[in-house]
């Protein structure tokens, strides 16, 4: 075991030995957020990995929900590229009402319909090195196949952030209106053949959201943000993307 690894290791020990610790957010992300400030890390959307060289997700170990692992944007063919895809397939915002936005899960293996007019669907060109956005009308008539990010983007970016991933499972409760969450197992994996990730993205175990919505608060308020599209891994395939190294579990 590395020195990385063994030094992230203890610092899981000392924070799970806490027992209940207090939610630093009220976010859908504040188990992770919270396990982050105990590790004195600040909040951030880096292209690095979240500690030294191991990329850090925290799950709460109750529920089915896909670990979100990265997101990127698309290469094109225009630049932003998302903003045509928003403005032709989005609908209006609620309160911002001139504002368009898009928010849908998308894979390589089933069909996703959007505002009942389109069909999205993800495609793997392996000749031209590129995943694809395709769209398809309701009677399956192919729209456009022209929204692309290049497969060599992927692999880059797995090369430097997942290369080690470590999962981090909680528990939560609510106690006077607070959210208290408390930690109890850490797996710590490795990524030794990026392939796999593209056939996991082709046999639907990897899937993706594309999101693009609007700041409520802040001073962006009303402005667009995220997009991007972010990719998902079923919690319960993590072991066939991914190698397993380690496992403690505090029970």
């Amino acid at each position: 075991m590395d020195k990385n690894v063994e030094s992230l290791i203890k610092k899981f020990e000392t924070i799970a030995s806490k027992g209940w610790i207090k939610s630093v957010s009220k976010s859908t992300g504040s188990i992770g957020l919270t396990f982050e400030n105990e590790l004195k890390k600040k909040p951030d959307n880096k292209y690095l990995p979240d500690y030294k060289d191991i990329e850090i997700k925290c799950t709460n170990g109750s529920n089915h929900y896909p670990i979100s692992l990265f997101s990127l944007a698309f290469e094109g063919p225009f630049v932003p590229e998302i903003n045509r895809i928003v403005e032709k397939y989005g609908h209006y915002d609620k309160t911002y009402k001139k504002q368009k936005v898009l928010f849908t899960n998308i894979d390589t293996s089933k069909p996703t319909i959007i505002n009942k007019k389109h069909i999205f669907k993800l495609d793997i060109d392996e000749k031209d090195k590129k995943l694809y956005l395709c769209v398809y009308d309701l009677s399956n008539n192919l729209v456009e196949r022209e929204s692309y990010i290049y497969i060599d983007t992927i692999y880059n970016h797995i090369n430097t952030k997942l290369r080690k991933l470590a999962i981090i499972y909680g528990v939560n409760k609510i106690k006077g209106g607070i959210k208290y969450f408390k930690y109890n197992e850490i797996t710590i994996y490795r990524l030794d053949n990026m392939k796999k990730f593209i056939l996991a993205l082709k046999e639907g175990i990897i899937t993706a959201q594309l999101v693009v919505n609007v700041n409520k608060s802040g001073s962006r308020k009303g402005k667009l943000r995220n997009k991007n599209l972010t990719f998902l891994l079923k919690k319960d395939c993590i072991n066939k993307v991914f190698d397993k190294v380690y496992k403690y579990n505090t029970k």
